[in-house]
């Protein structure tokens, strides 16, 4: 079972959002519709954000090193 939260700090307007913790991603995974999975497990597994992933293209990455 997946455990999302959100909770509001006391004293604080700040807010914790969602999260899910490591070990649950991978039960999500196979959840994410086929044609969006590489990009939801690149975004995971990279920490990178919206931006940074659609302004990817093929020679931003060394393949073979």
């Amino acid at each position: 079972m997946l455990h999302l939260f959100s909770r509001t700090l006391t004293g604080n307007s700040r807010k914790v959002h969602a999260t899910l913790r490591a070990e649950e991603f991978p039960l999500l995974l196979p959840h994410v519709p086929d044609n969006w999975r590489n990009l939801f497990a690149c975004a995971v597994y990279t920490a990178m954000r919206k931006g940074e992933l659609f302004g990817l293209k093929k020679t931003d990455i060394a393949f073979k090193e």
